[in-house]
């Protein structure tokens, strides 16, 4: 463990985020490869929200190569189509579409603020979410191909199956996760909690099964691709936010805060139960998603600016 300056995390994320990913893995979690022709489009990469890339990084000779003022405060990090246009949305309501020269392509105007991290599917459409609780499906091109309005605002990052459903969560008086199709303004289903706020980005596995955290009641929740809840789990002890999820060693882990003890953690549970495994304490609140190298260990921060480094056992790495 060792203390690193802000600065230089957000250095290192602006470098991992115009990384390319492969079409055929990026949705389940496989590494993102700049010899392929895809991109990083979704936050964490995939839907399994892991940031893992085969690409060795060093922060050798780093710099800022360009800026780009958006007028207003950027509503999360951006993601990137195989063309290598950058995306991102403000809290103006706009989604902008810049080159990877940062070169103004076009801006789309929402009804509200935009809620973090946008998602593209295979076909270059982008999808995104506003505080008004409005879905927005564009083209490649920045035109409307359909607008949906939903129940609550959407704060967070929706997920994709790959195929025909992208699945987004919103809040207010109660959480509720949407299955939404991908053609038209119409849901399949949507399931409710009493909770208030879910602070994560959906994430989606390799058979369409989808997780989110409610924080407000301490609760995980799994369901299968009809909408059947598959499995829920209530930490008593602890609220829960932030997901990704490491199928090849059947893992998950959020960040977690005993308000009782007031220590902050790192937890680790089954994804096919929701069972915990083990906690890492760390010394302020966890920066998550985690990422997840190949050897399942796992990286992060905290608010106390100290970087992480655990094995896939709960062990400290340094």
């Amino acid at each position: 463990m060792f203390r690193c300056m802000t600065f230089i995390l957000l250095i290192l994320f602006l470098s991992i985020s115009f990384i390319y990913a492969d079409t055929s893995l990026r949705l389940r979690g496989g590494d993102c490869d700049a010899q392929n022709t895809g991109a990083w489009p979704a936050f964490g990469c995939n839907m399994a929200r892991t940031s893992r890339t085969a690409i060795a990084a060093s922060m050798s000779g780093i710099k800022i190569q360009w800026t780009y003022n958006a007028g207003s405060t950027i509503s999360g990090p951006a993601v990137e189509d195989h063309n290598q246009r950058i995306f991102f949305g403000t809290s103006s309501g706009y989604l902008y579409c810049l080159t990877a020269t940062g070169k103004l392509v076009w801006r789309f105007r929402a009804q509200n603020p935009i809620g973090k991290s946008a998602v593209i599917d295979d076909y270059g459409k982008i999808y995104f979410g506003d505080t008004g609780g409005y879905l927005y499906s564009l083209f490649f091109d920045g035109n409307l191909q359909w607008r949906s309005q939903l129940s609550g605002r959407i704060n967070y990052g929706p997920g994709y199956d790959g195929s025909s459903t992208i699945y987004v969560v919103t809040d207010q008086s109660g959480s509720r996760l949407y299955a939404h199709r991908v053609n038209e303004p119409s849901y399949k289903w949507y399931k409710y909690d009493s909770g208030t706020y879910a602070y994560c980005d959906v994430v989606v596995d390799a058979q369409a099964r989808s997780y989110i955290t409610n924080y407000s009641s301490k609760t995980y929740y799994c369901w299968d691709r009809n909408g059947t809840e598959l499995w829920h789990k209530t930490m008593s002890w602890a609220y829960v936010w932030g997901l990704c999820l490491d199928e090849a060693n059947s893992q998950m882990y959020s960040a977690a805060w005993n308000n009782s003890t007031n220590k902050h953690n790192i937890h680790a549970f089954n994804p096919a139960n929701g069972d915990s495994l083990w906690t890492y304490e760390t010394t302020n609140q966890p920066t998550v998603p985690v990422a997840i190298d190949s050897q399942g260990r796992i990286y992060f921060g905290d608010t106390s600016y100290y970087f992480y480094c655990v094995t896939k056992d709960g062990a400290q790495a340094y």
